[in-house]
């Protein structure tokens, strides 16, 4: 099982602004405290676990007790009774019940996103279809989205009832897109008057043998254009083209949310940024987030007068995830130097593809200097070829062995993760070779935001052995102390 790569999955899918509400079977390796983990990690949905036995009833009538009990509200508690007193009573319960998971629902779910989990022995297939519209229909007297899941528990589910969403995060499954994310991928706003840079960088990457990835040649006709925009956010690379149009459409900023949803941004994003009459300043940061405020605003008017349709919901939770990362994408634009617009897209983007081709794997051959030709009493002087790309090679004039070695970029000896335990956080920190953990805990431990550091052993199958740790001091961010903990490490490893 690959852990981290389930749990970026499940993250990914959790974060989706496009998500809705429902009851969702999720076929994966990960336990539920696993999946709990994830959870609590992103920090935008009010999260409630509900423990159900396996034994003593139904599965489903144990589940609405349970949540009646979160609530700890007199009126549902009085709700709760009826309903008992009915079952026991053999009386006609089903109005009591279907109004109890109501006012349940809209007791437990104040946020704009609830994620209530279900952990049992037995699964959502273990519902039957009238419990399950039961459960599904009093979902719909609620505006905010609320999503319950439940991890596979039953073997593989052939078959499923239609209420139930069924998801499949797991690595053999997902990874059918791993070739195409692999490829550089193309953020930008169609603009006649950028349209000449836009084939500037495609010509580069053309002559570069650089495999691309731009709306215009990947999206085939009925494709699913708001999947190939979460690609665009997942992939390896991606040159993100801002422009003052760019800040204004929905879709261009529907692909930077899911870029900074997958994280790890200074690595992944390529920008070039050509903007005018919006300065790169806290200024700048107000004019744009006032656009979508407004845009926010019209419309939930549009909504009310129009109807709150599923297209307007999707638009208005898209624009909401816009204004939660905003900040983030302003920060990124304002502190990386982006050089001179002009200088980046000149001579077909040399500069940029030259950025871009330190991250791609390089492929060197060279000829052996110890061969010696026939009928010649010195070496041939060794020569070396570069080989970026698809392109052959062709070697003229030349009899005697060639060798191929292949320069790969320098692999990490190490990675971290934040985690939280009971809602307070801690970094973790994977090696390569966890021979490495004892010195590089002497190194951590001496950080001044370093609280305290643990040797701990991971059971997870990615990352076996032995692990730190990490906890921050109270007066530091976790993301401060990773910061630290990584600025470190690379030190360490780097001189070694």
């Amino acid at each position: 099982m690959n852990k981290e790569f389930q749990e970026g999955r499940l993250r990914h899918f959790l974060m989706d602004s496009s998500l809705k509400s429902g009851l969702y079977l999720i076929d994966t390796d990960l336990s539920d405290e696993d999946i709990e983990a994830v959870m609590r990690q992103t920090g935008n949905s009010l999260y409630e676990k509900i423990l159900v036995p396996a034994v003593g009833g139904s599965t489903f009538e144990m589940f609405v007790a349970g949540l009646s009990y979160k609530c700890n509200n007199p009126v549902i508690d009085e709700q709760r009774e009826q309903w008992l007193r009915a079952i026991v009573n053999g009386r006609e319960r089903d109005v009591l019940l279907f109004n109890l998971v109501i006012r349940i629902m809209r007791c437990l779910c104040t946020k704009e996103r609830t994620v209530l989990h279900l952990q049992s022995e037995k699964d959502l297939t273990s519902f039957s279809h009238n419990e399950l519209s039961t459960l599904q229909t009093s979902l719909a007297y609620h505006k905010v989205t609320t999503v319950i899941i439940n991890k596979e528990q039953n073997g593989k589910v052939t078959d499923c009832d239609v209420i139930i969403n069924r998801l499949s995060i797991k690595e053999n499954l997902a990874y059918k897109t791993m070739d195409s994310l692999s490829k550089v991928h193309i953020s930008y706003k169609h603009d006649p008057g950028h349209d000449e840079a836009v084939e500037s960088i495609k010509r580069g990457l053309k002559n570069n043998s650089i495999a691309f990835s731009i709306d215009a040649d990947g999206i085939k006709y009925r494709d699913n254009i708001v999947e190939y925009e979460k690609e665009i956010g997942e992939s390896e690379r991606v040159i993100i083209f801002v422009i003052n149009d760019y800040l204004k459409s929905l879709d261009c900023m529907f692909e930077m949310v899911q870029m900074f949803k997958m994280g790890n941004v200074k690595e992944r994003l390529f920008p070039v940024v050509d903007l005018e009459g919006i300065p790169r300043n806290g200024d700048g940061l107000k004019m744009v987030k006032d656009y979508w405020i407004n845009e926010k605003n019209r419309k939930l008017e549009q909504m009310k007068s129009e109807g709150n349709s599923d297209f307007m919901q999707d638009e208005t939770r898209k624009i909401n995830d816009i204004l939660k990362y905003i900040d983030e994408f302003w920060d990124f634009l304002v502190h990386i130097n982006t050089g001179n617009y002009e200088k980046m897209i000149e001579n077909d983007a040399a500069l940029l593809m030259e950025e871009l081709k330190k991250t791609l794997p390089k492929f060197e051959a060279s000829f052996s200097s110890k061969f010696v030709p026939s009928g010649s009493a010195e070496p041939t002087p060794s020569r070396t070829i570069i080989q970026n790309g698809a392109n052959s090679i062709y070697v003229e004039n030349h009899n005697g062995p060639i060798v191929f070695e292949s320069v790969m970029p320098k692999r990490n000896r190490f990675s971290t993760e934040i985690r939280y335990a009971f809602d307070k956080p801690y970094i973790k920190v994977f090696f390569y070779d966890d021979s490495d953990v004892t010195v590089a805990k002497d190194d951590v431990s001496a950080l001044k935001s370093v609280m305290r550091v643990n040797v701990t052993e991971s059971q997870s199958a990615a990352h076996p052995g032995n692990t730190l740790t990490v906890y921050p001091k109270p007066m530091v961010s976790v993301e401060e102390c990773e910061t630290d903990v990584k600025a470190t490490l690379k030190k360490l490893f780097e001189s070694r």
